[in-house]
């Protein structure tokens, strides 16, 4: 039982291939923020508003840290976008196999 009396929630784990799919979908966000791109759909997984806040905070980072300027952050971008490659994340988890053994008990 938890604090409010009631049973424990079980939650369906995540799997690490979901976690992947996150990460990588990040990285699509990513790619699109560092080339200055417009909103380009919910396909982004993204609503405009979102993606439009995201995009300003870019632009204002400077206001925040005058190294942060929108090129070097937008430089950032590009280069975790390719870092969250699918195929770059495939490489970096096959060097840890226990990732994808489920926990006993499952965390929830």
């Amino acid at each position: 039982m938890n604090k409010s009396g009631k049973g424990t929630v079980r939650r369906p784990a995540v799997t690490l291939q979901q976690r992947c799919d996150a990460l990588a979908q990040l990285g699509r966000v990513f790619a699109l923020l560092g080339e200055a791109r417009p909103w380009p759909g919910h396909a982004c997984g993204l609503a405009e508003a979102e993606y439009l806040a995201l995009d300003r905070a870019v632009r204002e980072a400077v206001l925040h840290n005058g190294w942060a300027t929108e090129e070097n952050v937008r430089h950032a971008l590009r280069s975790w976008a390719n870092a969250l490659l699918p195929a770059h994340l495939d490489a970096w988890v096959r060097h840890y196999p226990l990732l994808s053994v489920p926990p006993d008990p499952p965390v929830t």
